[in-house]
C-alpha cells in the first residue's frame, strides 16, 4: 500500500475546515481519521472525517496560506500508531469506574444490570415475560401484550374521575360547567318522595299520595330534588291511562278508576300545583268527592 495518496488537486481556504478536492477520488477504505493532510507549501492537518471522494473535514481551522487546486498528500496512518492509539482508548475505558462496576458484577440467568449509583451497578430481575414487553414498538402494542386487565388487579380507590366501578357508579350526582364530576346514578327520598338523577342530567321524582277528588281541590306538590327548570309534570298510574286515580276503598269491588279534568296552576324547577275539575261519572257510578290514591310524576333536567 503507498504511504499517502495524491491524486487530483485541493483546495483549501484560511481560517476553514473543509477540504474540497478536484478529481481527487478520496480511498475511502484506505483514508480515515487521524490521517494527515499536507498542502502544496509543506503544512500538515490532521483529518476529522472523509465525507466522501471530493470532501474531507479537517479537526482544526487550516491556518496556513489559502489553496486553489493545488498539489496535495494525504498521509496513510500506520496501522501500528492506529492500534496503539485505539488500545490505549481501550485501556482507558476499561480503567473507567463504570466498565469496571461491570465487570464486578458475576451475570446470571434473566438478570439485568442497572446503575445503583455514580460509577456502581447492580442486578435485577429481568423476567421472561418482561422482555415480551420491551420488544413493543409502541404504546398499542404494549397494552396488546398486556392483555385484558383482570378485575381482582384493578385497583379500588381510583377517584371517580378516573375509573367507574360497582363502589362508586352509585353516590352523590355533582357538575361543574356542565361537566359531570360525580357518580353516575344519584337516588334518593324525603317526606316528598323519591328522585333518581343521572349523570347526563336527567331527572326524574316520584311521589304516591292521597287526593281529595272533590271538584276544585288542589293538589300542591314541592319535589323530593330541584330541577333546574320546569320539568314535565303530572298524574300517573301504575295500573292504567295517565291520569286516572284508583280509589281507596271499594266495598268488596276491584279498585275503581275515576276519570278527572283540571287546571295547571304551576309548575318549575321546585314545585306544581294542580287543581281538579269536572269529575265525570265511570261506570261503576258517580265518584265524586273521597279520597283516592294517586301517583305524581316528574321529568327533567338537575343541570
Amino acid at each position: 500500500m503507498p504511504a499517502f495518496w495524491n491524486t487530483g488537486t485541493i483546495t483549501l481556504a484560511t481560517n476553514s475546515a473543509a477540504v474540497v478536492g478536484q478529481g481527487t477520488s478520496f480511498n475511502l477504505s484506505l483514508l480515515r481519521p487521524g490521517d494527515t493532510i499536507e498542502s502544496d507549501d509543506g503544512r500538515r492537518a490532521t483529518i476529522a472525517s472523509v465525507n466522501s471522494a471530493t470532501s474531507i473535514t479537517l479537526d482544526k481551522l487550516w491556518r496556513g496560506t489559502g489553496q486553489t487546486a493545488a498539489a496535495y498528500k494525504a498521509w496513510y496512518t500506520p496501522d501500528d500508531v492506529t492500534l496503539e492509539g485505539l488500545g490505549r482508548a481501550a485501556l482507558s475505558a476499561l480503567s473507567s469506574g463504570n466498565v469496571k462496576a461491570l465487570s464486578d458484577l458475576t451475570g446470571a440467568a434473566n438478570k439485568l444490570p442497572f446503575f445503583s449509583g455514580a460509577g456502581t451497578l447492580a442486578l435485577t430481575d429481568l423476567t421472561a415475560f418482561a422482555r415480551t414487553l420491551l420488544d413493543d414498538a409502541n404504546a398499542a402494542a404494549f397494552y396488546a401484550t398486556l392483555g385484558e386487565i383482570p378485575n381482582a388487579q384493578i385497583r379500588s380507590d381510583l377517584p371517580a374521575d378516573k375509573a367507574y366501578r360497582r363502589g362508586n357508579v352509585l353516590g352523590s350526582l355533582s357538575q361543574s360547567g356542565g361537566v359531570p364530576t360525580g357518580a353516575v346514578i344519584e337516588r334518593g327520598s324525603n317526606a316528598n318522595g323519591e328522585y333518581v338523577r343521572f349523570a347526563d342530567g336527567t331527572q326524574i321524582c316520584m311521589r304516591s299520595i292521597t287526593v281529595d277528588a272533590s271538584n276544585g281541590s288542589i293538589v300542591s306538590w314541592p319535589y323530593p330534588a330541584t330541577f333546574a327548570s320546569a320539568p314535565i309534570a303530572n298524574f300517573i298510574s301504575g295500573e292504567t291511562s295517565s291520569g286516572s286515580l284508583s280509589p281507596l276503598g271499594g266495598s268488596g269491588y276491584s279498585p275503581r278508576l275515576r276519570a278527572f279534568q283540571g287546571t295547571l296552576l304551576s309548575r318549575d324547577g321546585q314545585a306544581w300545583a294542580y287543581r281538579l275539575e269536572n269529575t265525570v261519572q265511570t261506570w261503576l257510578g258517580d265518584l265524586s268527592g273521597g279520597s283516592y290514591a294517586a301517583s305524581l310524576g316528574a321529568i327533567g333536567r338537575w343541570f
